[in-house]
């Protein structure tokens, strides 16, 4: 989701403060475990369960559902830490990143928490790609419907 442009958290704590996180946060709690989706409507979150294991069949049923609209942004959240990254002009992490990207890549983001460095390299066109191959349900991609 992060990837996709959208403020994701992925805590790593047990399901009962998981709820509580959704909650305390106003999230929505997508998950593939029925205990925790089964828990978390008892306790009001809003829970999104995903019994589909195919990341792209994932994708196509939160955009079939409307999850996906007017959030994504590109890649603008970090996909380690979920902060927002900062377009950073090439000069500023020149020796951080290998000298062929820094000739070739026009943009470069930065994670103000943890430093990680992001450029757009062909696997983000292939990625950009993919997206809208499920999201228009054209060939490549994988239609959701009842």
């Amino acid at each position: 989701m992060r990837i996709l442009g959208f403020d994701s958290a992925y805590p790593d704590i047990p399901d009962n403060m998981l709820v509580e996180f959704s909650l305390k946060e106003g999230r929505l709690l997508v998950t593939g475990d029925t205990g925790l989706n089964t828990a978390a409507l008892k306790q009001g979150a809003a829970c999104l369960y995903l019994e589909e294991r195919d990341i792209r069949k994932q994708i196509s049923l939160l955009h079939a559902g409307g999850y996906l609209e007017g959030e994504a942004t590109g890649s603008s959240y970090c996909p380690l830490c979920n902060c927002f990254l900062r377009v950073t002009p090439g000069e500023e992490i020149k020796g951080r990143i290998p000298e062929y990207v820094f000739r070739t890549a026009a943009t470069f983001h930065v994670c103000p928490d943890c430093g990680h460095v992001y450029w757009e390299g062909t696997h983000i066109l292939g990625f950009r790609e993919l997206i809208d191959r499920i999201l228009n349900n054209k060939s490549g991609g994988t239609a959701v419907g009842p």
